[in-house]
């Protein structure tokens, strides 16, 4: 079986956001508190590994299995593997807006 060059991306950013995710959690945890933008970007890399995590699983069965790769693309836990980036991209977005526009015209800067 041939692994494919989109098995080998997901796999590198999973690696990737897996370690960022303990590192950004051990840095957190060891100092106590955190800003609200470094917790927000912590939970991020917990989306995006958990995300590219289960892309990893599903591709893999897209290569070898395609009737169970139907199967598993057709599940909710496919769907659901977004939630906690779709959640922490909008959270680090808006909290990020409100901080330029509504803190900054009310400081009068």
């Amino acid at each position: 079986m041939k692994v494919d060059l989109g098995w080998w991306l997901y796999l590198v950013t999973g690696i990737g956001a897996w370690y960022g995710f303990v590192l950004f959690a051990w840095w957190w945890r060891s100092k106590g508190r955190a800003t609200a933008v470094y917790s927000y970007v912590t939970f991020l890399f917990l989306g995006i590994a958990i995300m590219n995590s289960g892309s990893v699983y599903v591709r893999w069965f897209r290569i070898s299995d395609p009737d169970q790769y139907m199967s598993l693309v057709g599940s909710w836990p496919w769907d659901a593997r977004l939630w906690i980036t779709l959640v922490f991209v909008w959270v680090i977005a808006l909290h990020m807006s409100y901080r330029v526009f509504i803190q900054k015209t009310h400081n009068g800067n």
